[in-house]
């Protein structure tokens, strides 16, 4: 969603995300991890951080333990919204298959209306790829018990919506145009971060296609790791240069607008 800033409030899509656990921060190569917040534990990103990088959007930041425990795993508040709506499923077609874009699994997707235990069973199946994605509606309610009074009162909030997916899955290098704040609802999610700038001078060097310049996803969709496909264990950059965020159960990455991943 697109939206401008009104004045007394932050323009933001708000996105519950849920992954099977993933390999750690790489602890070699060029690639630093990015840069924690120092919000206490428990409470939700403070108003004045998601301010500061919604305005200087060069990089994002990580509250940790920023999602109420009732919001949190497959039965929580989070996936029983889930099951009021109609989602879209991404399945594996090829055991090689880790990037999922809209065009890519055009033919192979499917609209679903999915259950709690459907949800589980899923997460804990042997598929070997799958993300499940789709906008949810969250009341004011629920939006207050995970955001806190002050941090929802300041946000414009545009959307709300879940992905998920298999350990491993991934979307391809894009940027948004709204800001995001990203709860992690269900295990570990990783982030890899690249300003505007750093995307601008890969492609001048021929390290990714201009087609990415424009902000979509589908010019860069490739399978693999994310230490395959930028690099991250190699000693210089291999594509662009940037910064890996890592999401435990609970954590919250602000993603400002621009701020491609």
């Amino acid at each position: 969603a697109k939206s401008s800033c009104r004045r007394g409030s932050l323009p933001a899509r708000f996105t519950l995300s849920g992954q099977r656990s993933m390999a750690a921060l790489t602890k070699n190569g060029w690639c630093e991890p990015t840069r924690d917040d120092e919000t206490t534990s428990g409470e939700p990103p403070a108003v004045g951080l998601v301010e500061a990088l919604v305005n200087a959007p060069a990089r994002g930041a990580v509250a940790r333990q920023a999602l109420p425990a009732t919001a949190r795993t497959w039965t929580g508040a989070v996936a029983r919204a889930a099951t009021r709506k109609i989602l879209t499923f991404y399945p594996s077609t090829s055991d090689s298959m880790t990037a999922f874009s809209r065009q890519k699994c055009h033919e192979t997707r499917a609209a679903i209306k999915p259950s709690l235990p459907f949800l589980e069973w899923l997460a804990s199946s042997s598929s070997p790829g799958w993300q499940l994605r789709g906008d949810l509606d969250l009341g004011d309610e629920e939006l207050g018990a995970i955001l806190g009074e002050e941090l929802r009162r300041k946000l414009r909030v545009t959307s709300t919506s879940l992905w998920s997916g298999s350990g491993g899955s991934r979307t391809p290098l894009h940027r948004d145009d709204v800001s995001a704040l990203v709860f992690q609802c269900v295990g570990r999610k990783r982030f890899f971060l690249v300003a505007e700038k750093d995307v601008e001078e890969a492609v001048a060097k021929g390290k990714l296609p201009s087609a990415v310049l424009e902000g979509g996803s589908e010019s860069h969709c490739q399978d693999g790791s994310l230490e395959d496909v930028f690099g991250l264990h190699e000693a210089e950059p291999t594509s662009a240069r940037g910064e890996l965020a890592v999401l435990d159960e609970g954590d919250c990455l602000v993603l400002p607008a621009g701020l491609y991943h």
